[in-house]
């Protein structure tokens, strides 16, 4: 958690709001229940992916090119989560750098992912590797993993428990929720693209809110996937301060969802699983992210263009032509 604060500091300090600005938002990331939840109590390896997925938001956002893209790799390889903010990214990238810098920044995250995969090379299982997508799609081909999103307030409210409904079962008609869950995703990945290229939204609040419309949307998330959201949100906020409020909100419902599955605590409070209390609560946690993102959508999208330009003021790897600016918009 400390690595992460000061990753956030470094990045955040560049920013027009300066040091002070950066501290809070190091700090509070540092001390959120919910992250601290994550990863002290339930001992999630979110960690990573998100570190080197905020190096990469936030390197990009500074100008530079190459590090972000082998800290994407990084994190692509660490956890599946961060494949969502792979396209996002590569936008960024032909805008601020155009086709030649996403092809160096290709090449070089292409140069880490060898180095990593390199024991599975040298060994010869290469294959075992290349399962891993599917491994990973089929471990719980469940509509919610306990996540508390839009499917587990529509499956709740149809008396059905979504932990043990297929995704691949019929939702509506012939459409599967597998196959609902990845248009509304796709819908929403589109949007937040949209807001970043017309200057409505940061690099960093466009990947913190298609992270939480992933998890509000999709099928198979777990309780604790929404942790992605917060080191992206803690970029993001120093420049745009109502940004405040989601991060605010992400925090109880993550830490909610977290705790209302949590078989151990809730029997140290007298509750249970099946507890009546417990059970509305987790409608209501629901509830409030799909508000959450709903709400923040609307005025992220009903808001004027930024005048700054999409870029950052230091560019280490200067391209002629290319757009100078500050990429992380201000109020």
């Amino acid at each position: 958690m400390r690595l992460w604060a000061v990753v956030i500091f470094l990045i955040v300090r560049r920013a027009p709001r300066g040091p002070l600005a950066a501290a809070l938002a190091g700090g509070l990331y540092v001390i959120d229940p919910a992250a601290l939840f994550a990863v002290a109590h339930w001992a999630q390896p979110d960690g990573a992916h998100s570190l080197f997925s905020v190096l990469a938001i936030g390197l990009l956002s500074l100008g530079q090119v190459i590090a972000p893209w082998t800290a994407l790799a990084a994190a692509a390889l660490a956890k599946p989560q961060a494949w969502s903010i792979v396209p996002l990214l590569a936008i960024a990238t032909i805008r601020t750098h155009g086709l030649t810098g996403l092809a160096r920044g290709a090449i070089a995250a292409g140069l880490v992912s060898l180095v990593i995969v390199a024991p599975f090379l040298v060994t010869g299982r290469v294959q075992e590797l290349l399962t891993l997508p599917g491994t990973v799609s089929s471990v719980m081909p469940v509509v919610s993993a306990d996540a508390h999103n839009l499917w587990w307030l529509v499956l709740e409210r149809r008396g059905q428990d979504p932990l043990f409904v297929q995704d691949t079962a019929r939702a509506l008609g012939p459409l599967t929720y597998r196959t609902i869950a990845a248009a509304l995703v796709g819908g929403i990945l589109l949007l937040t693209y949209w807001l970043y290229w017309t200057r409505r939204a940061s690099l960093a609040e466009a990947a913190a809110l298609g992270v939480l419309g992933w998890f509000t949307f999709t099928t198979q998330a777990h309780e604790n996937h929404l942790f992605f959201a917060l080191p992206l949100l803690s970029l993001a906020w120093p420049t745009r301060r109502w940004l405040l409020v989601p991060f605010g909100v992400i925090t109880l419902t993550l830490l909610a969802n977290m705790w209302l599955h949590d078989e151990l605590l809730l029997e140290t409070m007298g509750s249970g699983l099946l507890d009546p209390v417990v059970e509305r609560l987790r409608l209501a946690n629901a509830a409030a992210n799909v508000l959450c993102f709903l709400g923040w959508a609307v005025a992220a999208a009903l808001r004027p263009p930024s005048p700054s330009p999409a870029s950052a003021t230091v560019t280490y790897w200067p391209r002629p032509g290319a757009e100078v600016g500050r990429e992380m918009a201000s109020d």
